[in-house]
């Protein structure tokens, strides 16, 4: 893949578009129409509830041993 192609595929990528709109490689007004034309697929995904007791850890596994 050429690097113009590599470039171009990164376009519309997340962790670029910042850079990409400072670099005037990427319009906010593209940037709109592109979110505009994706699909909404909220009906095809799951949702997922996670351990709310606060202490952030998987309770199924021991604690680490502290040497």
């Amino acid at each position: 893949m050429s690097l113009r192609r590599c470039i171009d595929s990164l376009k519309f990528d997340a962790r670029m578009l910042d850079i990409n709109i400072k670099s005037h490689a990427l319009t906010p007004d593209e940037l709109k129409k592109h979110l505009a034309s994706l699909p909404d697929l909220q009906d095809q995904t799951l949702q997922v509830d996670l351990d709310s007791s606060g202490n952030g850890r998987d309770d199924h596994f021991p604690e680490p041993e502290m040497n």
